[in-house]
This record gives structure tokens, sequence and C-alpha cells, in this order.
């Protein structure tokens, strides 16, 4: 029997039918048509897989389509639609939907068409699971929070800090002023007694509490010194005011100054300077006080008696080098790693007496990265410790 122009019309339209249903069941879009003057909803398979329900039981309707939404979602979803046909425009929803015993996000899509009345026809969409889509979506959404929460938390943590190194700096200011005035009291008339400006003090015992009473205060003013120049350095306001410095006599005036100390414990101090020494281009108040430091470190945690080495000199690469060497307790090698560190005492400070703040390395540390050099140590327990300030090449005069 020939083929007639309807057969082959029936079968274009069967292959043109059957692709539609493959490429909506491999992409798992599903269509629906809601025909307004008849009240009918069609759905396609995929519509039903999507909302796990069964075509025999549950025919296609309106009234079932909003049953399977949330009720949060339900009224919003239903003006959006009747918004979309009013006004003429796209209809496209995201909501989320009943599906089975679970819940899911779908995506519809549709278009009204009218007749010449302007009364809705027909409406034809499709709906997609975007559940996955979703949760990616919210994924980053709550990645982007945390970190904005983050960042914010990093701020307010800032400020804090902020507000609270300003009240340390103003109390550390204060400090300051109400303890300095009663220490030079202190230092000051045991200097005098100490130079019997008003003649003797009658028994020798007095003069031996003299010298307690001049160096507990000197260590009391250094203690507040380093306590001071920890919060200008952590603060950014210690600044380096350079001067050309002749070192020899610079060391000649920390030696001095810890000349009760050295005496105390019948210590010897050397001092090497290499010939023809040229001078350093250095802050004269941080040179003296990284000096003094080291020096008072190493009179501190040498023993009675022993001998301490101040040395100088430029090494063939330009460097200016200055070293402060002891016969001390040393200092052990996990110990090394943080001794720099504010704060922070190796093992053998806690046996022994005057102690300090903890300070003392650290400040030398940060002063000398401030004048572009470096600090380095070397040590053995129970033979002695050598510590070594590098300034570059162009600090040399």
């Amino acid at each position: 029997m020939a083929r007639t122009r309807g057969d082959d019309l029936a079968s274009a339209l069967e292959v043109s039918e059957r692709r539609r249903q493959e490429s909506q069941r491999l992409s798992g879009v599903g269509f629906w048509e809601l025909n307004h003057q008849l009240e009918t909803l069609y759905w396609s398979e995929e519509i039903f897989a999507i909302y796990e329900i069964e075509p025999d039981l549950n025919p296609p309707s309106y009234e079932l389509f909003l049953s399977l939404i949330y009720e949060d979602d339900l009224d919003w979803v239903h003006r959006a639609y009747q918004a979309a046909v009013n006004q003429r425009r796209e209809y496209n929803i995201r909501c989320r939907v009943k599906a089975g015993a679970k819940a899911k996000w779908i995506e519809a899509r549709g278009v009204t068409y009218y007749n010449d009345d302007g009364e809705p026809i027909r409406t034809i969409g499709t709906a997609q699971d975007v559940s996955e889509i979703v949760e990616a979506q919210q994924k980053i959404e709550d990645s982007v929070k945390e970190k904005e929460a983050l960042i914010q938390e990093i701020r307010d943590r800032a400020e804090e800090a902020e507000q609270a190194n300003s009240a340390k700096s103003n109390f550390l200011a204060a400090m300051s002023h109400d303890l300095r005035t009663p220490l030079g009291a202190i230092v000051g008339f045991s200097e005098m007694m100490q130079a019997r400006v008003f003649g003797p003090l009658g028994d020798r015992r007095y003069d031996e509490y003299t010298n307690y009473i001049h160096s507990s205060g000197m260590l009391l003013v250094n203690l507040i010194n380093d306590i001071l120049d920890l919060s200008k350095i952590e603060a950014g306001k210690y600044d380096i005011d350079d001067e050309i410095i002749e070192l020899k006599n610079l060391i000649g005036e920390s030696i001095t100054q810890n000349q009760v100390y050295v005496r105390t414990k019948n210590q010897t101090v050397r001092v090497h300077i290499a010939d023809s020494l040229p001078n350093l281009r250095a802050d004269k108040r941080a040179m003296l006080q990284i000096l003094n430091n080291l020096v008072s470190n190493a009179v501190k945690f040498s023993s009675d008696g022993s001998e301490i080495l101040v040395a100088a000199r430029v090494d063939d690469n330009g460097q200016y080098l200055v070293s402060v060497s002891d016969e001390g307790v040393g200092i052990s090698p996990e110990d090394q790693k943080t001794i720099a560190e504010p704060f922070t005492q190796f093992a053998a400070y806690h046996t022994r007496p005057n102690k300090g703040t903890g300070l003392g390395l650290y400040i030398v540390d940060r002063l000398m990265r401030l004048h572009n050099g470096t600090m380095e140590i070397q040590s053995e327990p129970m033979v002695g410790t050598t510590v070594t300030l590098l300034f570059p090449s162009e600090r040399v005069v």
C-alpha cells in the first residue's frame, strides 16, 4: 500500500515527539501545559519524576502543584504566576517543593498565549530539579558569610588591640612619671651617700646598704626603660636618630654604668678594639642601651671572678661587628630558638639573682633591625655566650 502525505506527516510528528521526550529525559527537564479554558494541566513523565509521584494516582492539576510547594513559598509563588499571566510576561520562579520524603528546589519557567480578546488560552513551560545548584550556591554564600564574619572579627580584634595598646601606652607613660620621680630621688641620694658629700656615714655596713640601694634603684630604672622602649618599638614609634659615634667611648660609658654590678661579682671586663676602628653611624641612645643590655646580661649570667670581653672590628665584607662574650652558664639550643622573644627567660635564668623582665635580647634584636642590622647568638651550656651585632657597611663612617 502506498504511503500518503498524511502518513509521512504522522511519522514525522512521531519522530519529533520521540526526540523531544528523549531530550527531556536526558536533560532532566520536564514539560508542562496549562489550558486556561478547559482548566486542565499536562505534565510530562519528567515532571512526575521530579515530584516523585505516580502519574496514575495523581492526575496533574494546578491545585496539586500548589499542594507540593512548602507553605513559606506558597503565597509568593501563586502571586508570581498570576502576575506573569496578567502582565503578559514570562513566568520564572525557583521554590522548594515536597518530593516524597525530602525537599527539592525546582526552577519553573513558562509563557502564556492569549486570544484576540486578550484572554489567556494556555501556558506552556518547563520544570527542572535545581537542588544541587541551590545547595552549591548556598555553600558559596555560607563560605562568603563566614569569611566576611572572620574579616569583621579580625577588624574588631585589631581595633580592640589598638585600643588596648593605646591604653597600655598611656598607662606606661603615667607609670614612668610616677616611678621615675621617687627612683630619681633614691638613686640621687644614694650616689651622694656613696660620694660622702656630707662626710662619712659611720658604720661600714651603711656603705654596703648604700650600694644595695643604688644598684636596686638603677635596676628598677632599667626595667622601666625596657618596658617603655618595648611599647614604643611595638607601636612603631621608636625613631632612630643617626649620629657619628666613637664606639670606644660608648663602650667605656656602658662599662662605667655597669661597674657596680661588675665589682659586686669581682668580675673583669676587657675591651678589644681593632686598630684604626672607624666610627659608627647609629642612634647613640639606642646603641648605649644595646651595650648596657648585653653587658648586664653577661655580668648577670657569669660566675664571680669571671671575665667578660667586649670587642669591635670591621670584617672583610665591610660589616661593623660588635660582640660581647662571657664565661657564663650559656644557653641550650632549645632556649636559643626563643631567647630573643619578649618576656622570655631561659632555664638558667630562674636560678639567678637580679632577675629582669626578659626583654633585654628582644629589645637588642629590635633596635638592631631598626638599624638594618642583625643580632647573632653563639652559646654553649656551662661554657659561655657570645652575642654579635652586625651593622651593614653603609653604617661604617
